[in-house]
């Protein structure tokens, strides 16, 4: 090896030259004929145990051998000096002062990409439009306004999780995106609709996080379950019927009654739901003044009836007993309380077959 201390000459230096500056020796430039292999160390150039990337044959190493000492790059601009890099040897890092200024590149090629796989790292698209890209193609897209991604598939959605890659978010296709779970559809999203799982009654389609029994899910075609502690308490069909499940046993029957306001309410002739009770009297003086009818249906799909129907009108029962209907909120009428009725009508009966059981005995 051949050093040279004497003052700078503009000359030729021959190979394996070690170039060295300071006193000691400290900033060294060195010419290696040889390939340096990863970590090893070169007499007075490469010191101690060394952690580095090993060399090609023919290259130079600038190699600064003072405890945590530093080599730093810096330019002059205007006569003041501006570092750009510096080699720090206390943390065995590159710091940048400035901005670092890259080609373009493509997505096949990009502008800052991998020694070990260059067809992976980031680029510039165009104005304002960065992107990244993986083995060659373009994986994220960025613009001021958006984070474009990948639309992906339920099985891999294009918006998933390192511990989780089939769940996440995808697009299906031109304003419809969704969300899978275990690499199948859980929930999707359209412009028009928010589209569930089925479910059943024990798992509905739609539920509560602190009540997953409890909720919505569809039977079959046209038929809508509503569930609660894992069993259907009632249906809703594509004739808009609705059918109650939830009866005290599977030989009995229950009651609806819909009120005034449109509240459904399960009527129970019970006692054990009641309290004050007391005898109804007077009550063929109501059924007196209760009119039967004969009437058209002005919409004859309210029942699907057409021609003469026969029943009572609700505002003359109310004109004789106001118990006997139904009342909105803004008290219109809208229909008899059959439960009412029917009471009124027992009743009714009773006293006149107490009235004509009396005639029975003052005759004989």
């Amino acid at each position: 090896m051949i050093e040279y201390t004497p003052a700078w000459y503009s000359q030729q230096l021959p190979d394996n030259t070690r170039l060295k500056v300071g006193t000691s020796a400290d900033s060294v430039l060195y010419h290696s004929t040889a390939a340096i292999a990863a970590d090893a160390e070169v007499t007075n150039v490469i010191e101690g145990t060394s952690d580095h990337a090993g060399t090609a044959a023919n290259s130079l190493v600038i190699s600064n051998t003072t405890n945590d000492g530093d080599i730093l790059f810096a330019v002059s601009d205007g006569g003041n000096s501006i570092g750009i890099l510096k080699l720090d040897g206390d943390i065995g890092r590159p710091v940048l002062h400035v901005a670092l200024y890259g080609a373009d590149g493509s997505v096949s090629e990009p502008g800052y990409a991998f020694s070990a796989d260059t067809d992976s790292g980031m680029y510039r698209v165009g104005a304002n439009n960065i992107a990244l890209g993986v083995n060659g193609a373009v994986a994220i897209n960025q613009t001021t306004v958006h984070t474009e991604v990948l639309s992906g598939t339920a099985a891999s959605p294009g918006l998933s999780f390192i511990e989780d890659t089939d769940s996440g978010m995808y697009r299906v296709g031109a304003n419809n995106i969704a969300l899978g779970v275990n690499g199948a559809v859980a929930l999707n999203q359209t412009t028009a609709h928010t589209e569930h799982l089925d479910g059943t009654a024990g798992a509905p389609g739609m539920s509560f996080i602190n009540d997953t029994t409890m909720g919505i899910y569809r039977i079959t075609s046209s038929r809508m379950g509503f569930t609660t502690s894992g069993a259907i308490s009632f249906e809703v069909d594509g004739n808009q019927d609705l059918v109650y499940h939830s009866v005290p046993s599977a030989s009995a029957s229950t009651e609806l009654n819909i009120d005034g306001s449109n509240i459904i309410h399960k009527v129970s002739s019970s006692r054990r739901y009641k309290t004050d009770e007391r005898p109804w009297t007077g009550i063929s003086n109501i059924l007196r003044k209760l009119k039967p009818k004969i009437f058209k249906w002005e919409n004859t799909d309210i029942e699907g009836w057409q021609g003469d129907d026969y029943g009572m009108i609700a505002e003359d029962g109310a004109e004789a007993f106001e118990p006997l209907v139904n009342k909105a909120e803004n008290g219109q009428i809208n229909s008899y309380r059959n439960p009412v009725l029917v009471s009124a009508l027992v009743g009714g009966w009773q006293e006149l077959d107490q009235r004509l059981q009396a005639l029975e005995r003052k005759e004989s």
